[in-house]
């Protein structure tokens, strides 16, 4: 089992419904960043850590980005990921267009992605006649594949997806949540939605165990564009990520381990 879905299982096990919240890769202000980002999975705990690569369109909160050379290569994200991992110790999932794993290499995002702990790919658009080489390489490297699956996936294809997604499938607004459940298996990967979706669950009771996760596309308060990742927007996002999961915020002044004692050459 792949430790997104053993981490899916386990929400689900405790009461909680699966949630990964998701935060745009920081061009700058990484540190800043990484404290935010580890402070709010001490308070509250979410199924997985998403990050948005800065390139080509992945979520409709996330307009493209395009840094310069200067300002990010795939080694910063692989150091981020690490670290991430490191510290927290949660799955760490990276969105992406599949345009832009090609850009830098399937092999390499296979290899550096087992090297630095990264638990799964979440990819656009990926191109339908290379799926088979895709999956073997992120297979071999031990790499979870999860597919976007919206309006733009034609319908002989999400059968295709929905087999080859190892980790999870996400359900964007603009496509029929039905579509997918309605070809769920106790063995496929768990399907996650926006929580802007508005669509039940088909066929879901009280009591009954909960068919779906939560990706939350936008956490931090404001634009995702270059955000400031300031800690007086922490109590907003944690309350953002708690109401998802169906649970209370931890108390700000609770004990717990200090986040903010980083080494001086983190990321």
């Amino acid at each position: 089992m792949s430790r997104i879905k053993q981490a899916y299982a386990d929400a689900v096990y405790e009461g909680r419904r699966p949630v990964i919240p998701c935060f745009p890769f920081p061009v700058n202000r990484r540190q800043k960043a990484f404290r935010f980002i580890l402070e709010l999975a001490e308070r509250v705990a979410p199924t997985g850590i998403g990050l948005v690569y800065p390139g080509r369109q992945v979520f409709v909160q996330h307009p493209a980005v395009a840094p310069a050379p200067e300002e990010f290569s795939e080694w910063d994200l692989f150091q981020f990921v690490y670290a991430l991992k490191a510290q927290t110790g949660q799955p760490v999932v990276l969105a992406i267009h599949y345009r832009d794993i090609v850009g830098f290499g399937v092999i390499p995002y296979g290899q550096e992605g087992h090297k630095v702990g990264l638990d799964a790919l979440l990819v656009r658009q990926p191109i339908v006649a290379e799926l088979d080489y895709f999956a073997a390489e992120m297979l071999q490297h031990g790499v979870g594949l999860s597919f976007i699956i919206d309006a733009g996936v034609d319908h002989s294809e999400l059968t295709r997806l929905r087999r080859y997604a190892t980790a999870f499938v996400y359900v964007a607004d603009d496509m029929a949540l039905s579509a997918v459940l309605a070809s769920h298996e106790t063995e496929s990967a768990p399907v996650f939605h926006s929580c802007r979706r508005r669509e039940p669950a088909p066929g879901a009771q009280p009591g009954e165990p909960v068919r779906t996760g939560i990706l939350l596309d936008h956490v931090l308060p404001g634009s995702p564009v270059n955000p400031t990742w300031e800690m007086t927007q922490l109590d907003q996002a944690c309350r953002t990520v708690a109401e998802s999961q169906n649970q209370l915020v931890m108390a700000a002044d609770d004990e717990r381990v200090d986040p903010f004692n980083l080494p001086e050459d983190g990321p």
